[in-house]
């Protein structure tokens, strides 16, 4: 057995290209040496594309460049995606780096900024969704009005996505966990519409919510799945039932499947079962 695992770990390294290797190589001494300054990195990757012989060392090079500057929260990072000439590597180089300064933006509560890249940049339905009802929290105490126009924004992007996909229900369970902070009255209703969805999307449980940033190219490859809460129907639940407790009965029983039904009934007994039993008056 070992015997035939070493041959097959042979073979698989025979596969890998020298760039993905330096690539692997360069990640394991993170933490371990001491990092450049970005503007001495930027330099030093800027002087190798000159003297890059090909057009493919040119775009990892790039992309380099690229995720130096995302990881340093610069916009200068879809300036070097899109000299990428490659054109399939550039397009999910793209989507990449602009998901990831949108994330960076909405972490960093730069809600300008995030509107800024759901508008230019190359984001999935499901990620525009989340950039925008984030942002909506964000804004919510300095302008309640344009947090409720982003959540309706929010809605219209959630309906382009087919309505048999998981990512509906799941974007728009997010708009009504969002409602909750800027229009509280709106929930039910929102929660009622995130049911209806999720009875048309087979496979919908309820939980386990995520938004994987993937690129797979020839010498690029990397998966990074990002659990949001907001997709998930615990925390809707569990709210709800604070509030009206039939209410939330009813809307659970609207679940056709069974998971969902589950989940979302263990939500309403755990919210129950936390609340604080009132005091009573002594004499």
């Amino acid at each position: 057995m070992v015997a035939s695992m070493r041959a097959q770990f042979e073979t698989l390294n025979s596969l890998v290209s020298d760039n993905v290797r330096r690539g692997e190589s360069e990640s394991v001494q993170k933490g371990i040496t001491p990092e450049e300054p970005f503007a001495a990195q930027e330099a030093s990757l800027l002087d190798e594309v000159e003297h890059a012989k090909t057009s493919d060392e040119r775009d990892q090079l790039y992309f380099k460049l690229a995720s130096l500057a995302l990881k340093n929260d610069d916009l200068k990072a879809r300036d070097y995606v899109s000299k990428i000439e490659e054109s399939e590597f550039r397009k999910q180089a793209q989507a990449w780096i602009d998901w990831g300064l949108a994330n960076s933006a909405v972490k960093n509560q730069k809600a300008e900024l995030a509107l800024e890249l759901n508008r230019i940049g190359e984001l999935t339905h499901i990620q525009r969704v989340w950039v925008l009802t984030q942002t909506a929290k964000l804004l919510v105490k300095t302008d309640r009005d344009k947090a409720s126009s982003l959540l309706e924004t929010a809605g219209a992007e959630a309906r382009r996505i087919s309505g048999s996909e998981l990512d509906r229900p799941r974007a728009l369970f997010a708009i009504a966990n969002a409602f909750r902070v800027v229009e509280p009255a709106r929930v039910s209703e929102a929660t009622f519409d995130a049911v209806k969805a999720a009875n048309s999307a087979e496979g919908f449980v309820g939980e386990g919510g995520v938004i994987t940033q993937t690129i797979n190219s020839k010498n690029v490859i990397s998966v990074i799945p990002q659990d949001v809460p907001d997709f998930d129907i615990e925390e809707i639940f569990g709210a709800l039932a604070n509030e009206d407790y039939e209410g939330a009965v009813q809307l659970a029983r609207g679940f056709q499947g069974e998971a969902p039904r589950t989940n979302a009934t263990i939500a309403i007994a755990r919210s129950v079962l936390n609340q604080k039993p009132a005091r009573v008056p002594t004499r």
